[in-house]
Protein backbone atom coordinates (compact mmCIF):
# COMPACT_ATOMS: atom_id res chain seq x y z
CA UNK A 1 0.00 0.00 0.00
CA UNK A 2 1.67 3.42 -0.69
CA UNK A 3 2.33 5.65 1.85
CA UNK A 4 -0.88 7.97 2.75
CA UNK A 5 -3.15 5.99 0.97
CA UNK A 6 -6.15 5.54 2.82
CA UNK A 7 -6.83 2.59 4.68
CA UNK A 8 -9.34 -0.21 3.58
CA UNK A 9 -11.15 -2.61 5.67
CA UNK A 10 -11.86 -6.02 5.16
CA UNK A 11 -15.86 -6.88 4.36
CA UNK A 12 -17.28 -8.50 7.51
CA UNK A 13 -17.46 -12.10 6.22
CA UNK A 14 -17.07 -15.60 7.44
CA UNK A 15 -13.29 -16.36 7.51
CA UNK A 16 -12.22 -12.80 6.86
CA UNK A 17 -12.56 -11.71 10.52
CA UNK A 18 -9.96 -12.83 13.03
CA UNK A 19 -10.72 -12.36 16.85
CA UNK A 20 -8.02 -13.41 19.51
CA UNK A 21 -9.68 -15.27 22.74
CA UNK A 22 -9.68 -13.71 26.05
CA UNK A 23 -7.94 -16.07 27.50
CA UNK A 24 -7.12 -20.31 27.02
CA UNK A 25 -10.51 -21.02 28.80
CA UNK A 26 -12.36 -19.53 26.06
CA UNK A 27 -11.93 -21.82 23.09
CA UNK A 28 -14.00 -24.11 25.15
CA UNK A 29 -11.75 -27.35 24.23
CA UNK A 30 -12.93 -30.68 24.49
CA UNK A 31 -11.43 -33.09 27.01
CA UNK A 32 -9.40 -35.74 25.90
CA UNK A 33 -8.56 -39.17 27.57
CA UNK A 34 -7.13 -40.33 25.28
CA UNK A 35 -3.53 -40.24 23.51
CA UNK A 36 -1.88 -42.07 20.58
CA UNK A 37 1.16 -43.57 21.13
CA UNK A 38 3.03 -44.98 18.22
CA UNK A 39 -0.18 -44.62 16.19
CA UNK A 40 -1.94 -46.93 18.71
CA UNK A 41 -4.69 -44.68 21.64
CA UNK A 42 -4.16 -45.36 25.19
CA UNK A 43 -5.65 -44.40 28.14
CA UNK A 44 -3.67 -41.06 29.48
CA UNK A 45 -4.71 -41.97 33.34
CA UNK A 46 -5.03 -45.84 33.01
CA UNK A 47 -6.59 -47.53 36.29
CA UNK A 48 -5.05 -51.04 37.09
CA UNK A 49 -6.70 -53.53 38.15
CA UNK A 50 -5.83 -53.34 41.63
CA UNK A 51 -6.33 -50.04 42.22
CA UNK A 52 -10.26 -50.33 40.55
CA UNK A 53 -10.46 -53.11 43.55
CA UNK A 54 -9.04 -50.69 46.03
CA UNK A 55 -10.99 -47.67 45.06
CA UNK A 56 -14.53 -50.06 44.76
CA UNK A 57 -13.88 -51.15 48.60
CA UNK A 58 -13.14 -47.66 49.56
CA UNK A 59 -16.96 -46.90 47.80
CA UNK A 60 -18.63 -49.83 49.21
CA UNK A 61 -17.59 -49.03 53.05
CA UNK A 62 -17.82 -45.28 52.63
CA UNK A 63 -22.13 -46.29 50.90
CA UNK A 64 -22.42 -48.06 54.13
CA UNK A 65 -21.16 -45.26 56.43
CA UNK A 66 -22.99 -42.53 54.48
CA UNK A 67 -25.66 -44.38 53.01
CA UNK A 68 -25.45 -42.57 49.85
CA UNK A 69 -25.41 -44.11 46.16
CA UNK A 70 -24.64 -42.21 43.12
CA UNK A 71 -27.58 -42.75 40.98
CA UNK A 72 -27.40 -41.04 37.91
CA UNK A 73 -25.89 -37.56 39.43
CA UNK A 74 -29.14 -37.19 42.08
CA UNK A 75 -26.78 -37.98 45.16
CA UNK A 76 -23.70 -36.29 46.19
CA UNK A 77 -20.77 -39.08 45.76
CA UNK A 78 -17.68 -39.22 47.72
CA UNK A 79 -14.29 -39.62 46.67
CA UNK A 80 -14.01 -43.28 45.96
CA UNK A 81 -17.61 -42.66 43.55
CA UNK A 82 -16.12 -40.25 41.73
CA UNK A 83 -13.26 -42.51 40.36
CA UNK A 84 -15.68 -45.44 39.17
CA UNK A 85 -18.59 -45.11 36.90
CA UNK A 86 -21.75 -46.20 38.07
CA UNK A 87 -22.10 -49.31 36.05
CA UNK A 88 -19.37 -50.76 38.73
CA UNK A 89 -20.18 -49.40 41.59
CA UNK A 90 -23.98 -51.01 41.84
CA UNK A 91 -22.83 -53.99 39.54
CA UNK A 92 -25.58 -56.82 39.86
CA UNK A 93 -27.69 -54.43 42.13
CA UNK A 94 -31.14 -55.60 41.02
CA UNK A 95 -34.47 -53.94 42.84
CA UNK A 96 -37.74 -56.27 42.19
CA UNK A 97 -40.92 -55.47 42.82
CA UNK A 98 -44.37 -57.14 42.17
CA UNK A 99 -47.38 -56.29 40.42
CA UNK A 100 -50.35 -56.22 38.40
CA UNK A 101 -52.83 -54.77 35.38
CA UNK A 102 -56.08 -55.92 34.57
CA UNK A 103 -56.35 -56.81 30.93
CA UNK A 104 -60.12 -56.59 29.08
CA UNK A 105 -61.95 -59.80 27.32
CA UNK A 106 -64.13 -60.00 24.77
CA UNK A 107 -66.43 -62.86 23.56
CA UNK A 108 -66.54 -64.57 26.47
CA UNK A 109 -69.32 -65.30 29.12
CA UNK A 110 -67.17 -66.41 32.03
CA UNK A 111 -65.15 -62.91 32.27
CA UNK A 112 -64.98 -59.25 30.99
CA UNK A 113 -61.47 -58.87 32.41
CA UNK A 114 -58.41 -60.62 33.78
CA UNK A 115 -55.98 -59.93 36.29
CA UNK A 116 -52.09 -60.64 35.40
CA UNK A 117 -49.37 -60.40 37.45
CA UNK A 118 -45.83 -58.99 36.49
CA UNK A 119 -42.91 -58.84 37.92
CA UNK A 120 -40.42 -55.71 37.75
CA UNK A 121 -36.89 -55.33 37.68
CA UNK A 122 -34.80 -52.87 38.32
CA UNK A 123 -30.97 -52.18 37.63
CA UNK A 124 -29.19 -49.78 38.90
CA UNK A 125 -25.90 -50.09 36.99
CA UNK A 126 -27.90 -48.61 34.23
CA UNK A 127 -30.74 -47.52 35.19
CA UNK A 128 -32.46 -50.19 32.81
CA UNK A 129 -36.17 -51.83 33.64
CA UNK A 130 -37.63 -55.45 32.78
CA UNK A 131 -40.79 -56.50 33.06
CA UNK A 132 -41.62 -60.39 33.10
CA UNK A 133 -45.04 -62.42 33.65
CA UNK A 134 -44.32 -65.69 35.66
CA UNK A 135 -45.73 -68.82 33.56
CA UNK A 136 -48.69 -70.06 34.35
CA UNK A 137 -50.11 -73.89 33.57
CA UNK A 138 -52.47 -74.18 30.66
CA UNK A 139 -53.21 -70.18 30.63
CA UNK A 140 -53.34 -70.09 26.92
CA UNK A 141 -51.55 -67.34 26.90
CA UNK A 142 -48.10 -66.43 25.57
CA UNK A 143 -46.34 -65.26 29.03
CA UNK A 144 -42.47 -64.76 29.91
CA UNK A 145 -40.74 -61.57 29.47
CA UNK A 146 -43.68 -58.80 29.02
CA UNK A 147 -40.93 -55.81 28.17
CA UNK A 148 -37.78 -56.47 27.45
CA UNK A 149 -34.66 -54.87 29.42
CA UNK A 150 -34.61 -51.20 28.43
CA UNK A 151 -34.85 -47.13 29.75
CA UNK A 152 -38.38 -46.50 30.19
CA UNK A 153 -39.83 -43.19 30.10
CA UNK A 154 -42.44 -40.83 31.84
CA UNK A 155 -45.30 -39.60 30.21
CA UNK A 156 -43.49 -36.59 30.40
CA UNK A 157 -40.94 -38.10 28.42
CA UNK A 158 -38.35 -37.94 31.18
CA UNK A 159 -36.43 -41.01 32.60
CA UNK A 160 -38.16 -43.96 35.04
CA UNK A 161 -36.27 -43.84 38.22
CA UNK A 162 -36.69 -46.24 40.78
CA UNK A 163 -37.55 -43.26 43.24
CA UNK A 164 -40.56 -42.94 41.30
CA UNK A 165 -41.79 -46.68 42.13
CA UNK A 166 -43.29 -48.14 45.20
CA UNK A 167 -45.71 -50.13 46.73
CA UNK A 168 -49.26 -49.09 45.94
CA UNK A 169 -47.96 -46.65 43.10
CA UNK A 170 -49.32 -47.27 39.95
CA UNK A 171 -46.58 -47.09 36.85
CA UNK A 172 -48.16 -46.55 32.88
CA UNK A 173 -45.90 -48.82 30.95
CA UNK A 174 -46.58 -48.39 27.50
CA UNK A 175 -50.97 -47.97 27.83
CA UNK A 176 -50.43 -50.93 30.84
CA UNK A 177 -51.49 -49.54 34.38
CA UNK A 178 -49.35 -51.62 36.11
CA UNK A 179 -49.61 -51.33 40.01
CA UNK A 180 -47.18 -52.25 42.17
CA UNK A 181 -48.27 -54.55 45.27
CA UNK A 182 -45.11 -55.86 47.03
CA UNK A 183 -40.82 -56.04 46.75
CA UNK A 184 -38.68 -58.37 47.94
CA UNK A 185 -37.01 -58.11 51.27
CA UNK A 186 -33.40 -56.35 49.66
CA UNK A 187 -35.52 -53.98 47.32
CA UNK A 188 -36.98 -53.19 50.93
CA UNK A 189 -33.36 -52.53 52.52
CA UNK A 190 -32.07 -50.66 49.78
CA UNK A 191 -34.93 -48.31 49.83
CA UNK A 192 -35.28 -47.90 53.75
CA UNK A 193 -31.28 -46.34 53.18
CA UNK A 194 -32.83 -43.99 50.42
CA UNK A 195 -35.31 -42.58 52.99
CA UNK A 196 -37.98 -44.31 50.71
CA UNK A 197 -39.96 -46.75 52.55
CA UNK A 198 -42.18 -48.94 51.19
CA UNK A 199 -45.91 -49.50 52.25
CA UNK A 200 -47.05 -53.32 53.39
CA UNK A 201 -47.33 -55.48 50.71
CA UNK A 202 -50.88 -55.44 48.93
CA UNK A 203 -52.93 -58.85 48.16
CA UNK A 204 -54.10 -59.83 44.21
CA UNK A 205 -57.36 -58.94 43.31
CA UNK A 206 -59.57 -62.24 41.94
CA UNK A 207 -60.54 -61.95 38.72
CA UNK A 208 -63.55 -62.96 38.02
CA UNK A 209 -62.79 -66.39 36.05
CA UNK A 210 -60.47 -67.46 39.19
CA UNK A 211 -63.87 -67.62 41.12
CA UNK A 212 -65.58 -69.78 38.75
CA UNK A 213 -62.52 -71.93 38.71
CA UNK A 214 -62.28 -71.75 42.41
CA UNK A 215 -66.23 -72.97 42.43
CA UNK A 216 -65.23 -75.89 40.50
CA UNK A 217 -62.94 -77.51 42.23
CA UNK A 218 -64.03 -80.57 44.35
CA UNK A 219 -62.15 -83.11 45.41
CA UNK A 220 -63.56 -86.31 46.94
CA UNK A 221 -61.93 -87.38 50.20
CA UNK A 222 -61.79 -91.50 50.31
CA UNK A 223 -63.64 -92.60 53.30
CA UNK A 224 -61.49 -92.98 56.18
CA UNK A 225 -60.53 -96.49 57.56
CA UNK A 226 -61.66 -98.17 60.89
CA UNK A 227 -58.95 -97.38 63.36
CA UNK A 228 -58.27 -101.18 63.18
CA UNK A 229 -57.66 -101.99 59.96
CA UNK A 230 -55.42 -99.44 59.69
CA UNK A 231 -52.50 -101.24 61.02
CA UNK A 232 -53.42 -104.47 58.75
CA UNK A 233 -53.64 -102.55 55.60
CA UNK A 234 -50.69 -100.75 56.40
CA UNK A 235 -48.71 -103.92 56.64
CA UNK A 236 -50.12 -105.53 53.96
CA UNK A 237 -49.18 -102.33 51.48
CA UNK A 238 -45.76 -102.91 53.01
CA UNK A 239 -45.35 -106.28 52.08
CA UNK A 240 -46.32 -105.83 48.46
CA UNK A 241 -49.61 -108.11 48.77
CA UNK A 242 -53.17 -106.54 50.41
CA UNK A 243 -56.43 -105.73 49.01
CA UNK A 244 -57.52 -103.69 46.45
CA UNK A 245 -60.89 -101.63 45.98
CA UNK A 246 -62.88 -103.42 43.27
CA UNK A 247 -60.25 -105.87 42.69
CA UNK A 248 -62.78 -108.84 42.66
CA UNK A 249 -65.02 -106.93 39.74
CA UNK A 250 -61.22 -105.77 37.94
CA UNK A 251 -60.60 -109.21 37.87
CA UNK A 252 -63.83 -110.67 36.80
CA UNK A 253 -64.27 -108.12 34.17
CA UNK A 254 -61.02 -107.45 32.87
CA UNK A 255 -60.90 -106.45 29.31
CA UNK A 256 -64.51 -106.62 29.24
CA UNK A 257 -65.96 -103.84 27.36
CA UNK A 258 -69.28 -102.90 25.91
CA UNK A 259 -69.46 -100.65 22.76
CA UNK A 260 -72.40 -98.69 22.29
CA UNK A 261 -73.12 -96.87 18.84
CA UNK A 262 -74.80 -93.03 19.36
CA UNK A 263 -75.66 -89.54 18.08
CA UNK A 264 -75.58 -86.33 19.23
CA UNK A 265 -78.04 -83.87 17.52
CA UNK A 266 -76.27 -80.19 17.92
CA UNK A 267 -78.57 -79.02 14.93
CA UNK A 268 -80.70 -76.48 17.25
CA UNK A 269 -77.74 -74.31 18.20
CA UNK A 270 -75.60 -72.08 15.75
CA UNK A 271 -73.28 -73.95 13.50
CA UNK A 272 -73.97 -77.43 15.19
CA UNK A 273 -74.35 -80.48 13.45
CA UNK A 274 -75.65 -84.56 13.80
CA UNK A 275 -72.58 -86.41 14.63
CA UNK A 276 -72.37 -90.20 15.68
CA UNK A 277 -70.01 -91.38 18.30
CA UNK A 278 -68.76 -94.86 19.70
CA UNK A 279 -69.26 -95.46 23.38
CA UNK A 280 -67.03 -97.90 25.16
CA UNK A 281 -68.07 -98.92 28.83
CA UNK A 282 -65.34 -100.46 30.62
CA UNK A 283 -66.91 -103.18 32.90
CA UNK A 284 -63.59 -103.70 34.79
CA UNK A 285 -63.66 -100.18 36.25
CA UNK A 286 -66.83 -98.73 35.57
CA UNK A 287 -65.46 -96.15 33.02
CA UNK A 288 -66.88 -94.60 29.96
CA UNK A 289 -64.87 -93.48 26.94
CA UNK A 290 -66.28 -91.54 23.87
CA UNK A 291 -64.70 -92.21 20.52
CA UNK A 292 -66.01 -89.52 17.47
CA UNK A 293 -66.86 -92.13 14.23
CA UNK A 294 -64.42 -90.40 11.59
CA UNK A 295 -66.53 -89.14 8.44
CA UNK A 296 -65.35 -88.68 4.95
CA UNK A 297 -65.61 -85.38 3.65
CA UNK A 298 -67.32 -83.96 6.60
CA UNK A 299 -64.35 -81.45 6.89
CA UNK A 300 -63.68 -82.09 10.56
CA UNK A 301 -60.21 -82.48 11.71
CA UNK A 302 -58.98 -85.86 12.78
CA UNK A 303 -59.74 -85.45 16.65
CA UNK A 304 -61.01 -88.88 17.97
CA UNK A 305 -61.27 -88.70 21.41
CA UNK A 306 -64.20 -87.43 22.48
CA UNK A 307 -64.29 -87.57 26.43
CA UNK A 308 -61.19 -89.61 27.56
CA UNK A 309 -61.71 -92.94 29.76
CA UNK A 310 -63.24 -91.61 33.27
CA UNK A 311 -66.71 -92.01 35.56
CA UNK A 312 -69.49 -90.64 33.96
CA UNK A 313 -72.03 -88.86 36.32
CA UNK A 314 -75.35 -88.65 35.68
CA UNK A 315 -76.03 -84.96 36.89
CA UNK A 316 -72.39 -82.85 35.60
CA UNK A 317 -73.45 -79.72 37.82
CA UNK A 318 -70.21 -78.47 39.19
CA UNK A 319 -68.52 -81.55 38.48
CA UNK A 320 -65.46 -82.40 36.34
CA UNK A 321 -63.99 -85.57 34.45
CA UNK A 322 -61.85 -87.31 37.31
CA UNK A 323 -61.10 -90.96 38.19
CA UNK A 324 -61.86 -90.09 41.95
CA UNK A 325 -66.07 -89.05 41.64
CA UNK A 326 -68.64 -91.40 43.62
CA UNK A 327 -69.68 -93.95 41.16
CA UNK A 328 -72.95 -94.17 43.05
CA UNK A 329 -73.77 -91.16 41.05
CA UNK A 330 -72.50 -92.23 37.75
CA UNK A 331 -73.92 -93.93 35.08
CA UNK A 332 -73.70 -98.12 34.94
CA UNK A 333 -74.62 -100.81 32.63
CA UNK A 334 -78.48 -100.55 33.38
CA UNK A 335 -78.70 -97.19 32.59
CA UNK A 336 -77.38 -97.67 28.70
CA UNK A 337 -80.16 -98.91 26.96
CA UNK A 338 -81.05 -98.41 23.01
CA UNK A 339 -83.49 -95.92 22.06
CA UNK A 340 -82.41 -94.19 25.48
CA UNK A 341 -80.34 -90.60 25.79
CA UNK A 342 -77.48 -89.94 28.28
CA UNK A 343 -76.08 -86.53 29.37
CA UNK A 344 -72.89 -86.17 29.15
CA UNK A 345 -71.68 -83.18 30.20
CA UNK A 346 -74.70 -81.10 29.02
CA UNK A 347 -74.72 -82.97 25.72
CA UNK A 348 -77.50 -85.67 25.42
CA UNK A 349 -76.85 -88.46 23.05
CA UNK A 350 -78.87 -90.79 21.83
CA UNK A 351 -77.85 -94.55 22.23
CA UNK A 352 -79.37 -96.48 18.45
CA UNK A 353 -77.10 -99.39 18.42
CA UNK A 354 -74.43 -101.73 20.21
CA UNK A 355 -72.21 -105.13 19.23
CA UNK A 356 -72.60 -108.32 19.02
CA UNK A 357 -70.56 -108.76 22.44
CA UNK A 358 -72.62 -106.05 24.02
CA UNK A 359 -76.13 -108.16 23.12
CA UNK A 360 -75.26 -110.87 24.12
CA UNK A 361 -73.94 -109.91 27.98
CA UNK A 362 -77.30 -107.87 28.32
CA UNK A 363 -78.80 -111.28 27.21
CA UNK A 364 -76.72 -113.55 29.67
CA UNK A 365 -76.44 -110.88 32.72
CA UNK A 366 -79.56 -108.17 32.46
CA UNK A 367 -81.94 -110.63 30.79
CA UNK A 368 -82.88 -108.19 28.03
CA UNK A 369 -84.68 -110.28 25.13
CA UNK A 370 -83.12 -109.62 20.95
CA UNK A 371 -85.86 -107.23 20.40
CA UNK A 372 -85.17 -104.66 23.11
CA UNK A 373 -81.57 -105.01 21.81
CA UNK A 374 -82.43 -104.40 17.87
CA UNK A 375 -80.89 -101.71 16.55
CA UNK A 376 -82.62 -98.58 15.50
CA UNK A 377 -82.47 -96.37 12.39
CA UNK A 378 -81.13 -93.26 12.60
CA UNK A 379 -80.32 -92.40 8.81
CA UNK A 380 -81.50 -89.69 7.20
CA UNK A 381 -82.44 -89.04 4.11
CA UNK A 382 -80.24 -88.42 1.84
CA UNK A 383 -80.71 -84.50 0.18
CA UNK A 384 -81.37 -84.82 -3.37
CA UNK A 385 -78.84 -81.95 -4.89
CA UNK A 386 -79.81 -79.92 -7.86
CA UNK A 387 -77.79 -80.98 -10.87
CA UNK A 388 -77.09 -77.89 -13.40
CA UNK A 389 -78.04 -79.06 -16.57
CA UNK A 390 -75.22 -78.33 -19.78
CA UNK A 391 -77.25 -75.73 -21.75
CA UNK A 392 -77.93 -76.53 -25.50
CA UNK A 393 -74.88 -76.36 -27.48
CA UNK A 394 -74.63 -73.44 -29.69
CA UNK A 395 -72.60 -75.02 -32.61
CA UNK A 396 -69.65 -72.37 -32.48
CA UNK A 397 -66.48 -74.37 -32.10
CA UNK A 398 -66.58 -78.17 -30.86
CA UNK A 399 -68.84 -79.42 -28.21
CA UNK A 400 -66.04 -80.14 -25.88
CA UNK A 401 -64.74 -76.80 -25.60
CA UNK A 402 -68.15 -75.06 -24.92
CA UNK A 403 -68.77 -77.30 -22.33
CA UNK A 404 -65.56 -76.04 -20.40
CA UNK A 405 -67.19 -72.71 -20.09
CA UNK A 406 -70.00 -74.43 -18.01
CA UNK A 407 -67.69 -76.30 -16.41
CA UNK A 408 -65.03 -74.03 -14.70
CA UNK A 409 -64.95 -70.79 -14.09
CA UNK A 410 -61.59 -70.85 -16.55
CA UNK A 411 -62.24 -72.71 -19.00
CA UNK A 412 -59.45 -75.51 -19.61
CA UNK A 413 -58.22 -77.51 -22.64
CA UNK A 414 -60.36 -80.80 -23.00
CA UNK A 415 -58.46 -83.72 -22.47
CA UNK A 416 -57.94 -86.29 -24.63
CA UNK A 417 -57.92 -90.10 -24.01
CA UNK A 418 -54.76 -91.08 -24.74
CA UNK A 419 -54.96 -94.57 -24.11
CA UNK A 420 -57.65 -94.77 -26.65
CA UNK A 421 -55.67 -92.84 -28.85
CA UNK A 422 -52.61 -94.88 -29.03
CA UNK A 423 -54.29 -98.57 -28.83
CA UNK A 424 -56.73 -97.57 -31.52
CA UNK A 425 -54.27 -95.39 -33.59
CA UNK A 426 -54.63 -96.13 -37.70
CA UNK A 427 -57.62 -98.42 -37.11
CA UNK A 428 -60.63 -96.40 -39.53
CA UNK A 429 -63.65 -98.21 -40.58
CA UNK A 430 -65.29 -97.35 -44.36
CA UNK A 431 -68.62 -97.38 -45.46
CA UNK A 432 -69.80 -96.90 -48.89
CA UNK A 433 -72.82 -94.63 -48.12
CA UNK A 434 -75.14 -92.26 -50.63
CA UNK A 435 -78.26 -89.81 -49.49
CA UNK A 436 -81.43 -90.55 -48.14
CA UNK A 437 -84.57 -88.81 -49.09
CA UNK A 438 -86.26 -87.35 -46.09
CA UNK A 439 -89.31 -85.05 -46.23
CA UNK A 440 -87.09 -82.29 -45.60
CA UNK A 441 -84.92 -83.15 -48.06
CA UNK A 442 -85.89 -84.03 -51.62
CA UNK A 443 -83.50 -85.56 -54.06
CA UNK A 444 -82.77 -84.62 -57.71
CA UNK A 445 -81.16 -87.10 -60.01
CA UNK A 446 -77.94 -86.57 -59.77
CA UNK A 447 -78.07 -86.51 -56.29
CA UNK A 448 -79.66 -90.35 -56.12
CA UNK A 449 -76.50 -91.63 -57.93
CA UNK A 450 -74.02 -90.04 -55.57
CA UNK A 451 -71.64 -92.63 -53.87
CA UNK A 452 -69.41 -91.88 -50.72
CA UNK A 453 -66.65 -93.21 -48.54
CA UNK A 454 -67.38 -92.67 -44.73
CA UNK A 455 -64.54 -93.23 -42.79
CA UNK A 456 -64.64 -93.74 -38.86
CA UNK A 457 -61.79 -93.01 -37.10
CA UNK A 458 -61.45 -95.21 -33.43
CA UNK A 459 -58.86 -93.20 -32.35
CA UNK A 460 -60.69 -90.24 -31.71
CA UNK A 461 -64.37 -90.89 -32.56
CA UNK A 462 -64.12 -88.45 -36.00
CA UNK A 463 -65.55 -88.77 -39.12
CA UNK A 464 -64.95 -87.64 -42.55
CA UNK A 465 -66.50 -88.37 -45.87
CA UNK A 466 -64.95 -88.03 -49.57
CA UNK A 467 -66.63 -88.40 -52.84
CA UNK A 468 -64.86 -90.12 -55.12
CA UNK A 469 -65.42 -88.04 -58.38
CA UNK A 470 -67.26 -89.53 -61.56
CA UNK A 471 -66.57 -88.68 -65.07
CA UNK A 472 -69.15 -86.82 -67.16
CA UNK A 473 -72.18 -86.30 -64.16
CA UNK A 474 -70.66 -82.44 -63.56
CA UNK A 475 -69.89 -82.64 -60.04
CA UNK A 476 -66.92 -82.23 -58.71
CA UNK A 477 -66.03 -84.69 -56.52
CA UNK A 478 -63.28 -84.68 -53.46
CA UNK A 479 -63.57 -84.09 -49.70
CA UNK A 480 -67.00 -83.72 -48.53
CA UNK A 481 -66.61 -83.29 -44.91
CA UNK A 482 -64.15 -82.62 -43.30
CA UNK A 483 -62.10 -84.79 -40.20
CA UNK A 484 -64.32 -83.91 -37.33
CA UNK A 485 -66.87 -85.00 -34.62
CA UNK A 486 -70.28 -85.35 -35.73
CA UNK A 487 -73.51 -85.08 -33.17
CA UNK A 488 -76.41 -86.76 -33.58
CA UNK A 489 -79.68 -84.41 -34.42
CA UNK A 490 -80.58 -82.84 -31.53
CA UNK A 491 -78.22 -84.68 -28.98
CA UNK A 492 -75.28 -84.03 -27.61
CA UNK A 493 -73.62 -86.75 -28.18
CA UNK A 494 -71.73 -88.02 -30.78
CA UNK A 495 -71.12 -91.16 -33.57
CA UNK A 496 -69.44 -94.17 -31.97
CA UNK A 497 -68.60 -97.27 -33.43
CA UNK A 498 -71.73 -99.03 -32.18
CA UNK A 499 -73.92 -96.59 -34.73
CA UNK A 500 -72.17 -97.85 -37.68
CA UNK A 501 -73.29 -101.05 -39.20
CA UNK A 502 -74.35 -101.60 -42.93
CA UNK A 503 -77.86 -100.76 -42.85
CA UNK A 504 -77.70 -97.94 -40.86
CA UNK A 505 -79.03 -94.29 -41.54
CA UNK A 506 -76.91 -91.14 -39.61
CA UNK A 507 -77.30 -87.77 -40.09
CA UNK A 508 -74.77 -85.67 -40.77
CA UNK A 509 -75.54 -81.81 -40.76
CA UNK A 510 -79.71 -82.68 -41.70
CA UNK A 511 -78.30 -84.62 -44.52
CA UNK A 512 -79.22 -88.05 -44.29
CA UNK A 513 -76.83 -91.17 -44.90
CA UNK A 514 -77.22 -94.73 -45.97
CA UNK A 515 -74.60 -97.32 -45.14
CA UNK A 516 -74.36 -99.63 -47.88
CA UNK A 517 -71.92 -101.80 -47.24
CA UNK A 518 -68.37 -102.23 -45.33
CA UNK A 519 -65.13 -102.90 -46.84
CA UNK A 520 -63.35 -106.24 -45.73
CA UNK A 521 -61.06 -104.49 -42.71
CA UNK A 522 -64.19 -103.47 -41.56
CA UNK A 523 -66.03 -106.42 -41.77
CA UNK A 524 -63.52 -108.60 -40.38
CA UNK A 525 -62.92 -106.43 -37.28
CA UNK A 526 -66.11 -105.85 -36.42
CA UNK A 527 -66.55 -109.87 -36.55
CA UNK A 528 -63.11 -109.95 -34.37
CA UNK A 529 -65.16 -107.78 -31.66
CA UNK A 530 -68.40 -108.81 -31.17
CA UNK A 531 -68.64 -107.76 -27.89
CA UNK A 532 -68.13 -104.13 -29.42
CA UNK A 533 -70.11 -104.80 -32.44
CA UNK A 534 -73.46 -106.86 -31.85
CA UNK A 535 -74.34 -106.91 -35.73
CA UNK A 536 -71.81 -108.67 -36.61
CA UNK A 537 -72.19 -112.22 -34.06
CA UNK A 538 -73.57 -114.85 -37.19
CA UNK A 539 -74.16 -117.38 -33.37
CA UNK A 540 -76.83 -114.92 -32.35
CA UNK A 541 -78.58 -114.49 -35.75
CA UNK A 542 -78.55 -117.91 -36.54
CA UNK A 543 -79.95 -119.02 -33.05
CA UNK A 544 -82.64 -116.26 -33.51
CA UNK A 545 -83.43 -118.37 -36.61
CA UNK A 546 -83.58 -121.77 -35.17
CA UNK A 547 -87.35 -123.84 -35.33
CA UNK A 548 -88.66 -121.16 -38.24
CA UNK A 549 -87.46 -122.81 -41.11
CA UNK A 550 -91.20 -122.74 -42.40
CA UNK A 551 -91.45 -118.95 -42.83
CA UNK A 552 -87.74 -118.94 -44.06
CA UNK A 553 -88.82 -121.39 -46.82
CA UNK A 554 -91.63 -119.13 -47.11
CA UNK A 555 -90.17 -116.13 -47.74
CA UNK A 556 -88.05 -117.74 -49.97
CA UNK A 557 -90.83 -118.83 -52.03
CA UNK A 558 -92.53 -115.64 -52.42
CA UNK A 559 -89.21 -114.25 -53.33
CA UNK A 560 -89.25 -116.41 -56.09
CA UNK A 561 -92.02 -114.81 -58.27
CA UNK A 562 -91.37 -116.05 -61.50
CA UNK A 563 -90.82 -119.76 -60.15
CA UNK A 564 -87.50 -120.11 -61.67
CA UNK A 565 -86.13 -121.34 -58.19
CA UNK A 566 -83.28 -119.44 -57.53
CA UNK A 567 -82.65 -116.21 -56.17
CA UNK A 568 -79.84 -113.34 -56.13
CA UNK A 569 -78.11 -112.76 -53.19
CA UNK A 570 -79.54 -109.21 -53.19
CA UNK A 571 -83.05 -110.99 -52.20
CA UNK A 572 -82.19 -112.96 -50.17
CA UNK A 573 -80.57 -110.78 -48.11
CA UNK A 574 -83.56 -108.67 -47.98
CA UNK A 575 -85.97 -111.34 -47.46
CA UNK A 576 -83.32 -112.55 -44.52
CA UNK A 577 -83.31 -108.97 -43.07
CA UNK A 578 -87.18 -108.85 -42.50
CA UNK A 579 -87.60 -112.19 -41.14
CA UNK A 580 -84.69 -111.51 -38.82
CA UNK A 581 -85.74 -108.45 -37.59
CA UNK A 582 -89.57 -109.76 -36.86
CA UNK A 583 -87.79 -111.57 -34.49
CA UNK A 584 -86.58 -108.80 -32.16
CA UNK A 585 -82.80 -109.06 -32.59
CA UNK A 586 -81.00 -106.87 -34.26
CA UNK A 587 -80.16 -106.61 -38.51
CA UNK A 588 -76.62 -108.19 -38.98
CA UNK A 589 -73.87 -106.18 -40.94
CA UNK A 590 -74.43 -107.96 -44.46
Amino acid sequence: MAPGAPAVSLPNLPGFSVRKPASVDARFPRPQTLKYVAGYAVDENPVLVGDVNQAYQAAALDAQSTSLVSTSGRNSATQADRKLPQWVVNDRKVLRWYGFFQEGVADSPLENFRVRKVILHYYLENDTIEVTEPKQDNSGMPQGAFIKRHELKRSDGSRLHFRDISVGSNLDLYGKLVHITDADAATRTFMQQQSLPQKPAEAYPAGPYDQVAASRIHTTVPPALVDGERPLRLSEMLMGTGRVANQQQFMTNSRKVLRFYCIWDDRQRLFGDRQPFRLHYFLEDDTVEILEEPQSNSGRDAFPIFLRRTPLPKDPTNTRPSPKINRAICYGPGDLRLGTFITVYGRPFYLHDCDEYTRQWYQDNAGFSREQLAPIDVSEPKKQLPVASMPPWNGFGSLEDSAQSCLHLIPKQPVKDFYKLMQKDKIVLRFATCFVETPTHKLSASDRDRRFVLSYFMADDTISIFEPPVKNTGIVGGRYLERRPVHKPEQMQTYTEQDLFAGAKIVVHARTFDLLEADEFTMQFMENNRHIFPQADWEAGFNALKGRAPEMRTALIEADASGTGYLSEDAILVRTRCLWGASGTILPCW
